[in-house]
């Protein structure tokens, strides 16, 4: 009797250590039919992927989601992919952020599934963006798409307008930075100088920092109502004229003229561009 006891309790413990291993190797059928994200990103910029899921059950499914890829440091090094926001699901919108699975448990309902995840890169370069998707901690389907992030391209520009009185000439000069590309660039160091022409001799140099966005032209004014820099021109060379708060001003002569030079550095782009004060036309009518 014990030994059929024993023999009965060693069956009924086989029977339910393998329902359970077997219900945990079941998997359901779900199965990623897009990812659809932009081919072209700019640099920290933050766009999005949408991975859209096919649930081929009649009921509510549980499954994790990860993703490689999604944002990149400065470094090139992906970051875990629990900082993100992972939305579009009905009604609900998900912070994987304190979450202890592979990367999110996201809910899907039966038919097609769209969920938006958060893309970001803070380094230039091709990133294959990986999406798995897990359940009972089996990989059940995965696809990969490319991402080309794109920096900024910067370059300067110069230009002036004049303002005459009887016995002064006021030249208003203003900046700009442009972009002609989708990165953003954050940092920009500007430098104005301002110095003799004939001598050299640098007058007035003052450095500021901008923010430049995607596809911006990017004012170096630093005050609303003042332009970049100012360069007066009188018989005496001094005036009680004040342009203040503007640092970047020179008070001359007439007669006299200057070198105007902006120099913007960032990363590895450094630009440069000249403006003459007074041109040469300016001068023809000064002599004339």
């Amino acid at each position: 009797m014990r030994k059929e006891f024993l023999i009965i309790a060693l069956v009924i413990f086989i029977l339910i250590f393998a329902g359970i291993f077997l219900h945990k190797g079941e998997s359901d059928n779900v199965s990623i039919v897009a990812l659809n994200a932009p081919p072209t990103l700019g640099l920290n910029l933050i766009g999005q992927l949408e991975v859209v899921i096919q649930n081929n059950e009649s009921h509510m499914v549980d499954i994790n989601l990860d993703v490689k890829n999604a944002f990149v440091d400065d470094d090139g090094r992906g970051i875990s992919t629990s900082r993100m926001m992972i939305s579009g699901i009905p009604g609900e919108s998900q912070d994987l952020y304190d979450h202890d699975a592979i990367s999110g448990k996201v809910t899907l309902s039966p038919g097609e599934n769209r969920i938006l995840v958060l893309i970001g890169y803070e380094a230039t370069g091709t990133y294959d963006v990986e999406v798995k998707l897990y359940q009972n901690e089996q990989v059940i389907d995965e696809k990969v798409t490319s991402i080309r992030v794109l920096p900024p391209k910067l370059s300067v520009e110069l230009e002036y307008t004049e303002k005459r009185s009887d016995d002064m000439l006021i030249y208003m000069i203003d900046g700009y930075i442009l972009n002609e590309g989708p990165g953003r660039a954050e940092d920009v160091d500007a430098t104005i100088i301002i110095s003799d022409l004939q001598s050299g001799e640098i007058l007035s140099s003052e450095s500021y920092q901008y923010y430049v966005g995607g596809n911006t032209k990017t004012s170096l004014r630093d005050w609303r109502d003042l332009p970049a820099a100012i360069i007066e021109l009188s018989n005496t060379g001094v005036s009680d004229e004040s342009y203040r708060p503007l640092k970047s001003v020179v008070k001359g002569k007439t007669g006299e003229a200057y070198l105007v030079t902006v120099e913007v550095n960032w990363n590895n782009q450094n630009i440069s561009s000249e403006l003459i004060i007074p041109d040469s036309n300016d001068l023809a009518e000064e002599s004339s």
